[in-house]
């Protein structure tokens, strides 16, 4: 049988590994459970506190967000079933679907396609189209925790400031942009382990190492240079900042910190999300994942990186 990728409550992995970890830490750093056959049904999956769209949905919108998560962390590819109730199904599920996308940067195999259908007219399920294989993406979540594993290792004595900051640096530092290549230029994994991404990969690479941090961190979609383009909200404590990894990444000059820990008055200025300009503005049609879910406004200073050190 194929091997699953298991959820374990933060007991569990105590007992395992001998360390503390988050509860909602995501799975992809989880044992991968080698003898399945007492697994009778997938253990269910669902949203945390650090899920930050998942806690901005309906209580319609959260069952099928962890019914969909359940479903791709096991890749499923027949049937994810949602819902018996069609009322607003398909706005529903486009919200649902790409809040798991937003909230889980550690979904490197998972695609932003699916189809749904239903049996009936009375079961309505989605059908998910996944970049790789299961046993490509086992070999490939193996390769990503150890990546995850050594940047953690190298800031487990720093403050959650300086951790972020660290993280910045380091995807500075060991990402290359670029528009060439697969997916995964696209993805966490093809940012931390293939060390080439755009927008998006340094975003997602940013938000899973913030998160395996206990730093609450999200992505925003919108437009920059009238392109479409993606970067990140970051909660420290307590107070929410904005940050554009890929435009502080200055090649063989070092990072710069222009858009690190500034206010989303100040981002405004070069960016808009999604959510604040017109459906002509956005000049395609991304359904229910143009939705930035309640992002936060970001007025916090006190972690921003002065003018002078900006420039250096």
């Amino acid at each position: 049988m194929k091997k699953l990728l298991i959820l374990f409550l933060c007991l569990v992995l105590v007992t395992l590994s001998g360390c503390s970890v988050p509860e909602w830490l995501s799975p992809y750093l989880d044992v991968f459970r080698e003898d399945t056959s007492s697994v009778a049904e997938p253990e269910p999956v669902q949203g945390k506190l650090f899920d930050y769209c998942y806690n901005n949905l309906t209580d319609t919108q959260k069952d099928m967000y962890n019914k969909i998560l359940t479903g791709v962390y096991y890749m499923e590819e027949e049937r994810i079933y949602l819902t018996d109730d069609d009322t607003d199904i398909s706005e529903n599920v486009n919200i649902a679907y790409g809040a798991v996308s937003v909230d889980h940067p550690e979904l490197f195999w998972l695609s932003g396609q699916y189809h749904l259908l239903t049996l009936g007219g009375e079961r309505f399920y989605i059908k998910v189209k996944y970049d790789v294989d299961q046993t490509t993406r086992d070999a490939q979540a193996a390769a990503l925790k150890k990546r995850v594993d050594e940047i953690m290792a190298a800031t487990q004595d720093m403050s959650p400031p300086e951790k972020e900051r660290y993280f910045h640096d380091y995807l500075c530092d060991n990402v290359t942009y670029t528009n060439d290549g697969v997916n995964t230029r696209y993805t966490s994994f093809g940012a931390l382990v293939n060390g080439k991404a755009v927008c998006e990969g340094y975003s997602r690479a940013f938000q899973l190492l913030c998160k395996t941090a206990g730093i609450n961190c999200s992505l925003i979609k919108g437009r920059a240079e009238d392109e479409a383009h993606m970067w990140n909200v970051v909660e420290v404590f307590g107070e929410w900042y904005e940050v554009d990894v890929t435009w502080d990444d200055a090649d063989d000059k070092g990072p710069f910190y222009h858009y690190f820990n500034i206010t989303t008055t100040q981002m405004q200025k070069t960016h808009k999300r999604y959510n604040e300009i017109t459906a002509d503005e956005r000049g395609i049609d991304l359904d229910g994942l143009k939705y930035n879910l309640n992002p936060p406004q970001c007025t916090a200073t006190e972690y921003g990186i002065n003018n002078e050190e900006k420039n250096q």
